[in-house]
C-alpha cells in the first residue's frame, strides 16, 4: 500500500473527505476489483504487517462487509493472531457480521491473555467478545457465553452472566 492510498484513507475516516471524492482518487476501482480489500487484510495476515492490517479494516466499510460473510474467514483467524493490536476492532466488526463460524474464534479471543493488553484490568477485548458470541446468539455461541459465566476471571464472568441475562438465560 503506497503512501498516497494511506492519505487517502486517512482522510475518508477523518471524514476530510468524502467517500465519493476518495473513490474517485483512490488508484484501485473498488467497485471492480472487489476482492481488493480482502486481499489486503490476508496480505497482512501472511505478513504479520499491522500496518497493513490497520488500513485494511479501515477499508472494511466501503465494502458494506456486514451483509455477507466474505470476510470471516480471515477475521477469525486475525482476532487469534499475536503479532498485533487491533484485536478489540475486529471484535467489534464481528459483531457486525454476527457469523455461527466466529463463535470458536471469539471465545478464544474472550480468554487469551494479550501482552498489549495487561494494563487492561476491565477486559475490554473479552466484553466485546461476549458481546459479539451474544449477537451470534444460536446455541454454540449460549454455550460459549456459559462457559464464560464461570470464568476464573470475575470480570469477564460478570460480562458473560450480563449478556446471558439480557439473552434470557439461566448461568
Amino acid at each position: 500500500m503506497t503512501i498516497i492510498e494511506k492519505q487517502l484513507i486517512k482522510s475518508l475516516v477523518l471524514n476530510e473527505i468524502t467517500k465519493e471524492t476518495f473513490l474517485a482518487h483512490y488508484p484501485i476501482d473498488l467497485s471492480v476489483e472487489d476482492r481488493y480489500i480482502l486481499h489486503v487484510l490476508q496480505s497482512s495476515y501472511q505478513n504479520r504487517d499491522e500496518d497493513a492490517l490497520e488500513y485494511g479494516l479501515m477499508l472494511l466499510p466501503l465494502d458494506n462487509f456486514t451483509e455477507s460473510t466474505k470476510y470471516v474467514e480471515i477475521l477469525n483467524k486475525l482476532i487469534q493472531a499475536d503479532w498485533h493490536k487491533m484485536h478489540e476492532d475486529i471484535a467489534s466488526l464481528l459483531n457486525g457480521i454476527n457469523s455461527p463460524e466466529s463463535v470458536d474464534a471469539l471465545f478464544n479471543a474472550a480468554v487469551v491473555q494479550y501482552d498489549y493488553l495487561s494494563y487492561d484490568d476491565t477486559y475490554q477485548l473479552a466484553r466485546k467478545c461476549i458481546k459479539a458470541l451474544a449477537a451470534i446468539a444460536n446455541m454454540e455461541a449460549i454455550e460459549r457465553i456459559k462457559e464464560l459465566s464461570l470464568y476464573e476471571i470475575p470480570e469477564i464472568a460478570a460480562y458473560a452472566r450480563k449478556e446471558l441475562l439480557r439473552k434470557g438465560f439461566d448461568y
